[in-house]
C-alpha cells in the first residue's frame, strides 16, 4: 500500500478496508422481507467459515468469535436492536437458515445456519491478557486462513515462536511487536492488524495503528526505488509528485483532445479520451468515495449513492467513446475498493449474464459469481485491458469478470493475487485483524491467488524510461493489438 512517507497519499483505508469487501460477495437482488417474529430467531446461529456465532434469546443477542480452542464475546445488544444494530438487513429466513446483507449493500451477503450449541470453547471466554490475545489470533487464523500451503507459510513454527515470546506482564508495544512478527509470515495484503481498540459497529479507524502484511510493485513503490538510487536534492514527496504529473501528462498528450476527467473530490476518478479518432481510452482510478457529498463508511454502507454517481459519469464517458473502433480500459492505477462499483464498470463490457467464477470459504460449497449487463449504454468494441501489480481484491474480481469474455485481451503486469475478501475479526483486547478466508476461482476453475492474473502480453507499466521518453509502453502495446 502507500508508504507512510507520502502522507498526503493516505487513502489506505479506502483501498484496504472498505475496498476489499467483507464477509461475502455474491450478488444479492432479492427484495427485503419482513423480519420474522422474535421467537423464531431464538437459539444459536453460526456463520460457517467466518468464525462467528450468535446466541439469540428473547431479551438479547450476543455475538461470539470462536475457534475450537478459543472464544471471545464481541457484542451484546438488546433483542429489539437486532438486526439494525448489526447494520444488517434480513433478506430471507427459514427455521434453519437466514440470509442478511450488511449495510443493505447489494454485494455483501451473510448466511447464518442454526446450530445446536455454541462451540465448547465458549464455556470459558478468554480474558484480556497478552497471552490470550496471541493464542486467540493463532487459533482463529489456524481455522479460517485459506492459503497457508499456497503461500508456503509455516504457521506452526511462527505460532510456537510467538507463544514463546509473549508474557502477561508485557506492555502494549511489546505485544504489538510479538503480533507483528507472527503476522509477517503472511505476506498477504488482505492481512492487517489494527493495534488500537476498534468496534466494528461504530468503527473509528486509526491509520497510524494499522500494519499491513504484504507488498505490491505499484507506482509509489516504483518511484521510491528510483528516488533511493538518485542523488536528488528534492524531497521524496516532491519527486513523487513530479513523476506522477509526468505520468499523467504523457497519457494526456496521447489523446486527440486531452483527457476528460470526473468523479470524486478531485474530479479525477474516471478519465477518458480518444486516440487517432478511432480508439477509445477509459482510465479507472480508485473508486472509493465516488460521491464526495456522502460520508465515508466501512464496507458498502453508502453504495447506492456512490453507484449512482459512478454510473452517471460512465454514461457520459461511454457516450463519448461509443462510436470508436476499439477500447483501451486502463485500470493499472486501480487497486480495488468497493465490489459494487468495480462490478458496475465490468457490467458496461458484457452483453449477457455471465457466471464468471465462484468463491468459497473452507469446507463450504462454492457460491457462483454472477454478473448481468448494465441496463443502459455499454461498450461492445474489441477491448484491451491494462493491469498492474497494484490491481487487487475487488479490482481482480473486475478482471476475472472482464476476462470471462474471451474477446478481451490483458496487457501489462500480473495483478497482485489477493482475490479473497477480508474477514474482520476481534481480539480479547479489542484490537482487530483481518484474514483471507475465501478461495476465488475464475470461470475455468483456476485460482489466481498469490500468483496474480497473468496478462497475455506482458509490459512494464510504470518504467522511468517511459516518463523520460514521454511515451507509454502499455498504451502503445494496446494500440498495436487494436489496429
Amino acid at each position: 500500500m502507500y508508504k507512510k512517507t507520502l502522507s498526503s497519499m493516505c487513502i489506505v483505508i479506502s483501498i484496504a478496508i472498505s475496498g476489499c469487501g467483507s464477509s461475502g460477495s455474491k450478488t444479492v437482488e432479492e427484495p427485503q422481507q419482513p423480519p420474522p417474529a422474535a421467537d423464531e430467531y431464538i437459539g444459536y446461529w453460526q456463520q460457517a467459515g467466518y468464525g462467528k456465532y450468535l446466541e439469540i434469546s428473547v431479551d438479547q443477542v450476543i455475538q461470539y468469535e470462536a475457534s475450537n480452542d478459543t472464544c471471545i464475546q464481541t457484542h451484546s445488544v438488546v433483542r429489539g436492536e437486532f438486526p439494525s444494530e448489526f447494520n444488517w438487513t434480513i433478506k430471507s429466513f427459514t427455521d434453519q437458515q437466514f440470509l442478511a446483507s450488511e449495510n443493505n449493500a447489494s454485494t455483501s451477503e451473510l448466511t447464518l445456519d442454526r446450530v445446536n450449541a455454541l462451540p465448547l470453547s465458549c464455556n470459558n471466554l478468554l480474558t484480556n491478557t497478552p497471552s490470550n490475545v496471541v493464542t486467540h489470533l493463532i487459533a482463529m487464523a489456524s481455522e479460517n486462513y485459506a492459503f497457508f500451503e499456497l503461500r508456503n507459510i509455516n504457521w506452526q513454527e511462527a505460532s510456537e515462536q510467538a507463544l514463546a515470546r509473549v508474557n502477561d506482564d508485557m506492555t502494549e508495544e511489546q505485544l504489538k511487536s510479538v503480533l507483528h512478527e507472527l503476522m509477517s509470515v503472511f505476506n498477504d495484503k488482505h492481512v492487517l492488524l489494527h493495534s488500537k481498540p476498534l468496534d466494528f459497529f461504530e468503527p473509528e479507524i486509526s491509520i497510524d495503528d494499522i500494519t499491513f502484511f504484504g507488498q505490491s510493485n505499484d507506482f509509489t513503490n516504483q518511484v521510491i526505488s528510483e528516488y533511493e538510487e538518485l542523488s536528488s536534492e528534492s524531497s521524496l514527496e516532491d519527486y513523487y509528485y513530479s513523476q506522477i504529473i509526468t505520468y499523467y501528462t504523457n497519457i494526456n498528450n496521447i489523446m486527440d483532445s486531452g483527457l476528460k476527467a470526473k468523479g470524486g473530490q478531485d474530479e479525477d476518478k474516471i478519465m477518458w479520451g480518444t486516440i487517432g479518432n478511432n480508439i477509445g481510452y477509459l482510465h479507472i482510478g480508485e473508486l472509493d468515495n465516488f460521491d464526495p457529498s456522502q460520508p465515508y463508511t466501512l464496507d458498502e454502507g453508502n453504495v447506492v449513492a456512490h453507484l449512482a454517481a459512478l454510473n452517471a459519469v460512465l454514461d457520459e464517458a461511454i457516450t463519448d467513446l461509443q462510436n470508436t473502433n476499439g477500447i483501451i480500459l486502463d485500470i493499472r492505477m486501480h487497486s480495488g475498493g468497493t465490489t459494487s462499483l468495480d462490478r458496475a464498470v465490468a457490467q458496461r463490457f458484457i452483453e449477457q449474464e455471465i457466471n464468471y467464477g465462484s468463491f468459497a470459504v473452507i469446507n463450504e460449497e462454492p457460491k457462483p459469481l454472477i454478473l448481468t449487463p448494465y441496463d443502459g449504454i455499454r461498450l461492445a468494441q474489441q477491448t484491451v485491458l491494462i493491469t498492474s501489480n497494484f490491481v487487487q481484491s475487488s479490482g481482480e474480481d473486475m478482471v476475472i469478470a472482464l476476462k470471462a469474455d474471451d474477446d478481451i485481451l490483458q496487457v501489462g503486469e500480473a495483478t497482485l493475487g489477493t482475490l479473497s475478501d477480508m474477514l474482520f475479526l476481534s481480539l480479547p483486547n479489542q484490537w482487530a485483524f483481518t484474514l483471507s478466508n475465501q478461495v476465488w476461482l475464475d470461470k475455468n476453475g483456476k485460482s489466481w491467488e498469490s500468483i496474480g492474473i497473468t496478462p497475455e502480453h506482458e509490459v512494464d507499466v510504470f518504467p522511468l524510461s517511459d516518463r523520460q521518453q514521454e511515451i507509454d509502453s502499455a498504451i502503445n502495446k494496446a494500440l498495436e493489438l487494436l489496429n
